[in-house]
């Protein structure tokens, strides 16, 4: 949620009380929705890219040295 509210500010401050929430009071948590979705999405696109490289270097390396062991 941190990476959310840095590229989408909430404007309303209200704390959230968390021993008090339950989903009666569910709306107290409408301004930090957005955010977190943004956040949660970025972070998920940038760490997919990264583990795309790291595997596919990773495949190929072992792929490389099995096929030498083999010859």
């Amino acid at each position: 949620m941190w990476v959310g509210l840095k590229v989408w500010p909430v404007t309303n401050d209200t704390p959230i009380n968390w021993s008090n929430l339950s989903f009666q009071n569910l709306s107290m948590l409408k301004f930090y929705i957005l955010p977190f979705a943004i956040g949660s999405t970025l972070l998920g696109v940038v760490f997919a890219v990264v583990s795309y490289f790291v595997s596919l270097h990773l495949i190929t390396q072992y792929r490389t040295h099995k096929i030498k062991k083999l010859l």
